[in-house]
């Protein structure tokens, strides 16, 4: 079975993270692994920086290993500031 797959959109900010948790409460990963697609994340704010760390949390508790790819580098800096790269599963600091 493919590996589920959540393609963040172009804005992870407080305006988008309402409708993203609905469709992710839909729809939630029921496979061992799943993959958050951030590549064409361009802006992130504090509410989108806590839905990932929602999304991972979650779906750790539903079994699944949750795992971010495709990461770009103003991204990968945002949550280094943040100091979110242990709690979001990111294998080294980023």
């Amino acid at each position: 079975m493919p590996t589920k797959q959540w393609i963040a959109p172009q804005e992870l900010t407080i305006f988008e993270v309402g409708p993203l948790w609905q469709a992710y409460q839909a729809d939630p990963p029921r496979d061992s692994e799943f993959n958050l697609d951030l590549a064409h994340v361009a802006t992130l704010d504090s509410a989108g920086a806590q839905l990932l760390l929602y999304l991972v949390h979650h779906s750790k508790q539903q079994g699944c290993l949750p795992r971010i790819v495709a990461l770009p580098d103003s991204i990968r800096s945002i949550l280094n500031q943040l100091g979110l790269q242990k709690s979001l599963g990111l294998e080294e600091p980023v």
